[in-house]
């Protein structure tokens, strides 16, 4: 009871009390909702992958603020930068291991009591700019492993990468009129008025409106959240790597969960991955930018970004579960083992920071140990997991892989005419 209340702020134990650490909760919840619904109707002015784009964009933009700030820290301060790389770790493990196979199983619940479940979660053809991205910038991630390091050249190739993405999802065509029998509630009622402006006008409006929104509310609820998780004795690392990004990526499970409940599961896949392409490009090429700008005003030298063993292993983690779901994805069915591999494989790692001291014994994979000499068990064998399940899913279903096919057939109907005319 004391507990209690000293969490309602009536011993003072928590600055200001409960209630100003949690009010924004209703803020980011109602604001998710209107850019989903903006989503909804701006796919018919505008490619869905577009919609979801921005959409995925203004949702994780609390998360650029958070790792702006850390990179910021660990530019005046070296030892801060496994702050950096939690974060960032932390929420694109979160999305892929965790987002993805919630998607699958809410949406394979939904499909099922409807009787249109096929037995895994289909992808559209055109889907295959998703998943080209997403391969290339995992595998790209692998090169800061071996130099360990990030620079200014990473900030201009990630960047490259999610302008081609960009680039090609506007050339694409916007959905078609008879899809609006498929839409439900308020996004259903504004395509039905005759208005072209009018709905036009609510997109823009519900984007500008419920990002901002999210945009202002989703710091002081991410903030207050952590202070409570530090009241309650929550280690700062853990709570960066796992809780932080939790409570930021948010919005991408509501949104996901809302439009999986309605039996809309590759709508909520295509959300998840549109938000995790962001984090992986547009996200980590910022962080080398930050560091070179607060170098330059502050007169310092030496810009670019280096990784120690551990920061090192939590980023070729990173990559080895990013290249499993992408290969997952390149037969444009995701099937019910990849998606209890994720789920399975993200829940256990949760556990090691209990578990690697019992496995000290174990021979290190790669030969390197934590900045406290202790091994980094849990996630090398992890790792590995992922690259030999990789090659296993390859080999299994070699002859369904059908992303480059897929690509080349959305490069000649949308891109090729246009470059042509």
């Amino acid at each position: 009871m004391k507990r209690l209340l000293s969490l309602l702020g009536v011993h003072g134990r928590l600055e200001g009390g409960l209630f100003p650490k949690v009010w924004p909760f209703p803020a980011v919840i109602g604001s998710t909702v209107l850019i989903a619904w903006a989503t909804e109707v701006a796919a018919f002015f505008i490619s869905r992958g577009m919609a979801l784009a921005i959409l995925a964009f203004l949702q994780v933009s609390p998360e650029f603020a958070v790792e702006a700030v850390l990179a910021r820290n660990a530019a005046r301060d070296v030892r801060q930068l496994p702050f950096v790389t939690a974060n960032f770790t932390g929420s694109n493990r979160l999305l892929v291991g965790a987002g993805l196979p919630l998607v699958f199983l809410v949406g394979r619940y939904v499909l099922t009591r409807k009787g249109r479940w096929p037995g895994y979660l289909p992808m559209a053809g055109h889907h295959a700019l998703e998943v080209m991205v997403l391969m290339a910038s995992s595998l790209y991630s692998l090169l800061w492993v071996i130099r360990g390091g990030l620079g200014l050249i990473d900030t201009i190739l990630l960047g490259a990468m999610f302008a081609f993405y960009l680039w090609v999802l506007w050339k694409m065509p916007a959905v078609e009129e008879s899809e609006v029998e498929l839409l439900r509630g308020i996004p259903r009622r504004v395509m039905l008025e005759r208005s072209r402006t009018f709905q036009r006008n609510f997109a823009i409006g519900a984007f500008l409106i419920g990002g901002t929104v999210l945009f202002l509310s989703a710091e002081p609820f991410v903030e207050g959240m952590k202070d409570i998780g530090v009241y309650l004795g929550v280690p700062a690392y853990l709570l960066l790597q796992w809780v932080a990004p939790l409570l930021s990526e948010f919005p991408e499970f509501f949104t996901a969960t809302y439009w999986s409940k309605q039996g809309r599961a590759e709508q909520a896949f295509m959300n998840m991955t549109a938000s995790i392409l962001s984090q992986r490009t547009l996200l980590i090429a910022m962080i080398p930018l930050v560091f070179t700008v607060t170098h330059a005003i502050e007169g310092k030298g030496g810009f670019a970004i280096r990784f120690d063993y551990q920061q090192r292993i939590e980023i070729l983690l990173t990559a080895a579960q990013a290249i499993f779901a992408a290969t997952a994805m390149c037969k444009f069915r995701f099937l019910r083992w990849e998606a209890f591999v994720l789920l399975g494989l993200w829940f256990f790692q949760l556990f090691d920071p209990l578990i690697d001291p019992a496995l000290q014994h174990l021979p290190s994979l790669f030969g390197g140990t934590d900045p406290q000499g202790h091994k980094i068990i849990v996630r090398e064998y992890i790792t590995v997991a992922f690259f030999v399940l990789t090659a296993w899913d390859i080999w299994l279903y070699r002859k369904e892989l059908r992303v480059i096919r897929n690509f080349r057939q959305l490069w000649r109907g949308y891109i090729a005419p246009s470059a042509d005319g």
